[in-house]
């Protein structure tokens, strides 16, 4: 929970001790091929119990200030600035191809609030056959659903497509420690699509609006919305007529251009360092830090969007009773 010299807090996949258990619980489709699935699940709750007492352990060894300076990271905070020149150059270059693609995502995003994502998965009660349900139908989602998918897409449009591993249950404990009423994380599987071009990426992102086998449960268009300088567009569907329809997965629509900042200059290393602290500082003090992961910032501004409306509403109410007082 400290470095060397003890002296500043380390994220806990940085602590030599979890090393191992990183290394093993990144290996989920080996052991799934295996039919060992339901061993490694086992591992992870004993693992999941060590994050747990890692993380109470970090805060009480070190200040709040200590994990926020942690937190600000400036590494980070340069990646920032460097995806912001980068993403006004791609705006001014394209710039009404751009507004077009933002448009048709604004109207993707309306149309998914009317869907209700599925929740199965996250009723199981026992931790270990939920933990298992979710990544064996993740990984059926993965072969079945995702790949052909995705070779539609590509074979349409010339993008390059990625679907790595599905997500390490590490990264997945590490969600479900920091954000316990969360539930299992909608990316388990998740999908990069690399489009050259504004006009290329709305393209492929139609056909995947198109494609009578998903059900659209959300967009996230952060290309209208940057988050931290960074802009891209994450859709999150599901199969509702498959065997995995309880599962949800990710693809991600990236301008060629971002992902020169992200994957060859190093902001993504740098992002994953700093995420955890930042978490830790939202969850102690309700500060949102500029590290703090877009997911999280995203629903803290939903949550104060609702509380200011459900403030409104009940202001609302007391003038019209004090109203109607003063009538009578």
């Amino acid at each position: 929970m400290k470095d060397e010299a003890g002296t500043t807090p380390v994220p806990p996949a940085q602590f030599p001790d979890f090393a191992e258990d990183i290394k093993l619980l990144t290996a989920v489709e080996k052991y799934a091929a295996k039919e060992k699935l339901g061993e490694l699940i086992e591992v992870a709750l004993d693992v999941h119990e060590g994050l747990r007492t890692y993380t109470k352990l970090l805060l009480q060894k070190f200040r709040i200030e200590e994990v926020r300076a942690e937190a600000t990271c400036k590494s980070a905070l340069a990646f920032e600035e460097a995806y912001e020149a980068v993403h006004k150059v791609v705006r001014t270059k394209e710039n009404a191809d751009y507004d077009s693609f933002c448009e048709r995502a604004a109207e993707a995003a309306q149309m998914a609030k009317a869907v209700v994502a599925p929740n199965a998965i996250n009723e199981i009660a026992d931790a270990s056959e939920k933990l298992h349900v979710a990544y064996k139908r993740a990984l059926t989602l993965k072969y079945q659903g995702l790949v052909p998918l995705l070779d539609r897409l590509s074979t349409a449009v010339s993008v390059i497509c990625t679907i790595p591993e599905v997500k390490s249950i590490w990264r997945v404990l590490e969600k479900l420690v920091l954000r316990p009423d969360t539930g299992i994380p909608w990316d388990i599987v998740r999908a990069q699509v690399s489009c050259a071009n504004m006009r290329e990426l709305k393209t492929a992102f139609d056909l995947l609006m198109e494609d009578p086998a998903v059900q659209i449960v959300q967009v996230n268009d952060r290309f209208a919305n940057p988050k931290g300088g960074w802009a891209d567009c994450s859709v999150y569907f599901c199969f509702p007529n498959a065997e995995f329809a309880d599962v949800i997965a990710e693809v991600q629509f990236c301008h060629v251009n971002m992902l020169l900042v992200r994957q060859n200059m190093g902001a993504n290393q740098a992002y994953s360092e700093a995420r955890f602290f930042a978490e830790l500082v939202k969850n102690q003090t309700l500060e949102v830090l500029r590290t703090l992961p877009w997911s999280r910032i995203d629903a803290w501004k939903e949550r104060a969007v609702m509380r200011a409306k459900t403030n409104a509403d009940t202001a609302g109410r007391q003038r019209l009773t004090r109203a109607s007082t003063w009538i009578v």
